[in-house]
């Protein structure tokens, strides 16, 4: 199993549906690892502080 694998089942079994974030060169493994299972929705953000923004609104 590969960190961003772990990292994605990790937010499933906390029962997170709604990913706020970055998409970039670092996390791009672990959003191609939520995309592929397609119960996790992902939502990216131009900046660290919309995402929080983001989540907190949620």
């Amino acid at each position: 199993m590969k960190v961003h694998e772990f990292i994605a089942g990790a937010l499933r079994a906390e029962a997170c549906r709604d990913r706020f974030g970055l998409l970039g060169d670092g996390a791009l493994p672990l959003w191609a690892g939520i995309a592929q299972r397609g119960d996790l929705r992902l939502l990216p953000a131009w900046h660290e502080a919309a995402a929080v923004a983001m989540a907190e609104g949620q």
